[in-house]
């Protein structure tokens, strides 16, 4: 039985993405900010408690996942947070900090902790998002100034992707991003065009796909990063 990894599958995508994978035969870790996640209840899913904002959490995850005495698969990066409300432009440094100590920092800690127990052949996905794109022709200039922490973050969080390819390649990890898209979540809000359990399969098709690495994903194409 296959293994994946997610970070953040208490809700949202995380979640579905959690269901999708139990639903095709796959053992399923799923980590969140409590030791406890509501709405799974299989033999083949175990609950992790992980906060990306603090450095011992992750020492803490990492060792009880290891513990498991399994080799991960895949490991899903989708943790993560948006702390700019409303539209804003001008960036607040605390919450640029905040949100980079979780988006990056705190997920590139976690990810270089578990590389360790990826098999040959694995994928590590990033969930990232048309915000850290460079392209914004479609955006237009103006909106690409808006939520500055997050798409900073995702930025970054693209730029890890590239890197981290490269150096896995010997390994023969593959590493994605994938843009999800505009999705009904807490995050993207009610008037979103895309469910969760659309990007549950989205990612379901990636893993499945014989796909290069170190790409940029979104609905089984490449973008621009």
């Amino acid at each position: 039985m296959e293994t994946i990894l997610i970070t953040g599958a208490s809700r949202g995508i995380g979640l579905a993405v959690a269901k999708k994978f139990l639903a095709e035969g796959w053992f399923v870790v799923g980590t969140s900010t409590t030791d406890s996640i509501k709405g799974i209840d299989s033999e083949n899913f175990i609950p992790i408690k992980l906060n990306l904002a603090d450095p011992k959490s992750i020492e803490e995850a990492s060792q009880n996942i290891k513990d498991l005495g399994k080799e991960i698969d895949v490991l899903i990066n989708n943790a993560g947070v948006l702390h700019e409300k409303g539209n804003p432009v001008k960036i607040k440094i605390e919450s640029l900090r905040s949100t980079l100590e979780v988006n990056v920092i705190g997920t590139i800690d976690f990810t270089e902790h578990i590389i360790p127990l990826i098999k040959s052949g694995g994928h590590i996905i990033n969930m990232s998002s048309r915000m850290g794109s460079f392209e914004t022709k479609e955006l237009g200039v103006r909106s690409a100034g808006s939520y500055p922490a997050y798409r900073i973050s995702k930025a970054a969080l693209n730029m890890y992707t590239h890197a981290l390819a490269g150096r896995l390649e010997q390994e023969n990890i593959k590493v994605s991003s994938i843009e999800p898209g505009w999705v009904k979540t807490d995050m993207g809000g009610p008037d979103a065009d895309r469910t969760p359990e659309d990007v549950g399969e989205d990612v379901y098709n990636l893993v499945q796909g014989d796909v290069e690495s170190g790409n940029f994903w979104h609905q089984g194409k490449t973008r621009a990063w």
